[in-house]
């Protein structure tokens, strides 16, 4: 698993992943010159809340993580389909499950970066715009449990894009991510079964409400922290679904 993790990684540094992961949180720096530029708040706050750190975190969510989640392996699925990766494994004798194992890390790994990179922008932003970079060890916690919420996605993805292409399979993560949070199920005590809301569920700890508002400060949603159990237990959930998924696909390959 080790030595099959460290060839992923290595295919990382010569294809588009790694650029695919910065590059997407990046975007939001032309997002926040774009607020400098257009702004009439003095102060970039309301309700004591920055304003760019309650868009940039509720589009991430929203729609630009599971975005980056899809590109990312697909990426990552056509490069290995023109350097012919499976035939060579299975040349070589190598682990069909250990090389499963080993690319759903490597996505999981590319999104801690992806959400690393997020951090920093949009501490960045909070300085330009309300000259302070807000509560950087709450914005870290936020962005940890964003990143665990993240795995089932990956494990979901991974499997829809053995039969569908990119373009159809950001199209249904979007779409079903966009009427979530129309029906508010990240507010719900069953928002843990829909992979989609668990970003949108762990804003609220930046008193962000999933439909882009700002929560009060005596919220439950954001002072609450049982929900984050819950996300643990999902994605132990989703760990073990892949590993089951993994022992499939190498009988399937056999």
């Amino acid at each position: 698993m080790k030595n099959a993790l460290k060839i992923e990684i290595l295919k990382t540094k010569s294809s588009n992943d790694l650029n695919i992961a910065l590059i997407l949180p990046l975007l939001f720096c032309v997002f926040t010159l774009m607020t400098l530029l257009s702004s009439r708040n003095p102060t970039g706050l309301v309700n004591g809340v920055s304003i760019i750190q309650t868009n940039i975190f509720n589009i991430w969510a929203l729609i630009l993580l599971p975005i980056c989640v899809v590109m990312i392996i697909s990426g990552d699925y056509q490069q290995e389909k023109r350097a012919l990766g499976l035939q060579s494994v299975l040349a070589n004798h190598w682990s069909l499950q250990q090389r499963y194992l080993a690319k759903s890390l490597k996505y999981w790994l590319l999104m801690l970066l992806a959400q690393t990179t997020l951090l920093v922008v949009v501490c960045i932003s909070n300085l330009l715009t309300t000259r302070t970079v807000g509560n950087v060890a709450l914005l870290s916690f936020a962005s940890l449990v964003i990143w665990l919420g993240s795995w089932p996605l990956i494990v979901i993805n991974m499997q829809l894009l053995r039969y569908l292409n990119a373009i159809m399979v950001i199209l249904l993560n979007l779409g079903i991510s966009i009427m979530s949070a129309f029906m508010g199920i990240a507010l719900t005590l069953r928002f843990w079964l829909d992979p989609w809301v668990l970003a949108l569920r762990t804003i609220t700890l930046l008193r962000i409400n999933p439909n882009g508002t700002v929560l009060s400060a005596q919220s439950n949603l954001t002072n609450n922290l049982s929900f984050i159990g819950w996300i643990v237990i999902v994605v132990v959930m989703w760990l073990i679904i892949n590993y089951l998924l993994s022992l499939s696909n190498a009988r399937k390959v056999a």
